[in-house]
């Protein structure tokens, strides 16, 4: 009787190498949209020294300065907050390391203890924008940003915040340390036993002042 024939099965080519096992991560994803500009979310030194470049711009909207100057505040204490949980460090996606990744698509997670919680804010990267001052001339965004025009992490983390107390702006401060920390505020009557107590059990203090800035802008 016949014998079926089966045929040898073909041998790999040299050099060709088997595709990667398992979904590819949002760093691979990312590489194949073709990018090719200078925007990141944070600039690969500053992720790695925690040292924070802000933009202070005086003609800014007061809500942009304050969301400014908390930044800077927390920045003071970036040892003090654990890895993971820094500023920048709340945003997602990220690579391996936890560095943050520019999504060319255009969308956003950002963690915030808001409500008692930490939890996760979905946004887009379209901010508002406004006329630049002096003879620049152009549009330049109103929100709180590096020092590096390429570098996205304030803007991105003040829409987040903006988004999660829309309904709260027009109450009072926005309470923007405790949402990027998670550090709930502990008040005290200002005397001086109380400030000592305080320069030693606490990382630090904000005096809460009557003007309010304007978010109306």
């Amino acid at each position: 009787r016949a014998e079926a024939k089966t045929k040898p099965k073909a041998k790999a080519a040299k050099g060709a190498e088997e595709p990667p096992s398992g979904p590819k991560t949002a760093e691979q994803l990312f590489s194949e949209c073709g990018y090719k500009g200078d925007a990141c979310i944070v600039s690969t030194a500053e992720f790695r020294s925690r040292d924070v470049l802000l933009n202070h711009d005086s003609s800014l909207p007061e809500l942009s300065q304050a969301l400014t100057t908390q930044f800077a505040i927390i920045a003071e204490h970036r040892w003090s907050i654990p890895r993971g949980s820094f500023l920048w460090e709340l945003i997602h996606p990220q690579a391996d390391d936890g560095m943050p990744l520019f999504n060319p698509h255009g969308k956003y997670s950002v963690r915030l203890f808001v409500q008692g919680r930490w939890r996760h804010i979905t946004i887009d990267d379209i901010v508002p924008v406004g006329a630049a001052d002096g003879d620049v001339g152009g549009i330049v965004p109103i929100l709180p940003s590096s020092a590096t025009s390429s570098v996205l992490w304030p803007q991105v983390l003040a829409k987040a915040l903006l988004q999660a107390y829309q309904d709260d702006l027009g109450v009072g401060a926005l309470p923007v340390i405790t949402a990027l920390t998670g550090w709930l505020p502990f008040q005290f009557p200002v005397t001086w036993d109380a400030l000592q107590r305080l320069h030693r059990t606490r990382c630090f203090c904000c005096v809460n002042l009557e003007s309010l800035p304007s978010t109306e802008a």
